[in-house]
């Protein structure tokens, strides 16, 4: 088995040790069709990866709490570790903060900052070392497409603080039209 710590980041990891546990039947991310495995939510709004604390039973709260996107103040609970493999046999290792959280969120930042790339679309997409020939060759494509094609009609996202943000300047006439869609066009 290849061993590889994401310090504070994982996908898809096997907890044989919380399957059937007390802990594991509070926690939503576990996959009852697939025992012991847990959905882990690569989030780009995270500044930090957090975990349930429920991973962290006898955790007490600190100073320290987190702002969620609707304002509202999460405890940080300690730091917690958790051991599994990936859908590949990989063993890995995810680092974060138990905190008030129903699911594993993955900081999509600190993923990035540990020498992982992430590519997602519709349907869904990979994490992949930055050093990895896919990773290698989606960069020369890329370089080479925005070569022949340019960047018009791109968002750019800016990693801000741990969070991917984009910007758009708001045309107030606008506002408060009824939308059909929530996604960007």
């Amino acid at each position: 088995i290849v061993s590889r710590d994401w310090s504070s980041d994982v996908c898809s990891s096997d907890l044989r040790s919380y399957a059937g546990s007390e802990e594991s039947a509070v926690i939503n991310g576990f996959n009852e069709e697939h025992p012991g495995w847990v959905k882990c939510n690569l989030d780009t709004g995270a500044s930090v990866t957090a975990i349930p604390k429920e991973f962290k039973p006898n955790g007490v709260p600190g100073q320290e709490a987190y702002k969620t996107a609707s304002g509202e103040l999460i405890h940080n609970y300690g730091k917690v570790r958790i051991r599994g493999t990936d859908e590949g046999g990989v063993m890995r290792i995810l680092n974060g903060n138990a905190t008030d959280v129903q699911k594993v969120l993955v900081s999509a930042s600190r993923l990035h900052q540990k020498g992982y790339c992430s590519c997602i679309g519709p349907g869904g997409g990979e994490i992949f070392p930055m050093e990895h020939p896919i990773n290698v060759a989606l960069g020369k494509a890329y370089a080479k497409a925005v070569e022949q094609y340019g960047k018009d009609g791109l968002i750019p996202l800016r990693e801000e603080r741990g969070v991917y943000n984009f910007y758009i300047k708001i045309d107030t006439d606008y506002v408060n039209e009824a939308v059909e869609s929530e996604a960007v066009s």
